[in-house]
């Protein structure tokens, strides 16, 4: 049991990929279309939509789960600037000219779930003085092992950069970051992974994330209790 324990926290998780600009282009539709606000998109598609599934919890955020994976993500956001009330900040999926994915929308929502003003699709600077942030909050400690950026025209990012949890990273060719930022990037493990407009115009296409598997202490310290439980029980009945 104690080998199956430290096997157990030290084996590497399978990959999950969140593909936000096939999300938001999906082609079982016709036109192959899907845009709008994170949670309009959650609620008018909580079956089933490709190739996953959209879920909420009560009045909670709506999660979106890939294929057949346990693993979700859902999505917010905001802007830091003193004129955009914190209301109307949401996370938006652009996508149907082209693959985009996803960025945040600062000026207000229609009731059809389309950003009042098209332009602001990205994440990019909106308000006299302020940033969009896009906010992921997985349903699990993860770790970033991919990502594809892309510009406000649609395509992949070559320069530039921005803002990862508070840390300025730069972008390298093919919509990537750069070695620095991967160093960052590589070494953090959360649930809540924040992106953040620092000068570069940006759309979050695809993440690839692996979970953080437990330490082997804290699965030890279940068996542990576990056994002790069992052994209780069998106590009561003896």
């Amino acid at each position: 049991m104690l080998g199956a324990a430290m096997m157990m926290g030290q084996a590497a998780s399978a990959a999950v990929e969140f593909d936000f600009a096939e999300l938001a282009t999906d082609s079982s539709g016709s036109p192959a279309k899907n845009e709008g606000s994170w949670d309009f998109i959650g609620a008018t598609n909580d079956v089933g939509f490709a190739g996953g599934a959209w879920t909420q919890s009560g009045t909670g955020p709506y999660i979106y789960r890939p294929g057949t994976t346990g693993l979700g993500v859902s999505a917010s956001g905001s802007n830091s600037a003193t004129d955009v009330p914190a209301i109307e900040s949401f996370a938006y999926l652009d996508g149907p000219t082209g693959p985009a994915g996803l960025g945040v929308c600062s000026t207000g929502i229609s009731g059809s779930g389309q950003c009042i003003v098209p332009g602001d699709d990205n994440t990019s600077s909106v308000g006299t003085d302020g940033d969009e942030t896009l906010h992921l909050l997985f349903t699990g400690a993860v770790r970033i092992t991919d990502l594809e950026l892309r510009d406000s025209q649609h395509k992949l990012l070559n320069s530039g950069g921005l803002e990862i949890n508070g840390t300025s990273v730069g972008i390298a060719a093919g919509g990537t970051l750069d070695a620095a930022g991967w160093a960052f990037l590589s070494g953090l493990g959360t649930e809540e992974y924040n992106f953040t407009h620092s000068g570069t115009e940006f759309y979050l296409s695809v993440a690839t994330v692996s979970q953080v598997p437990l330490p082997a202490g804290i699965l030890l310290l279940g068996s542990a209790l576990g056994g002790l439980g069992l052994m209780k029980r069998r106590r009561k009945t003896a």
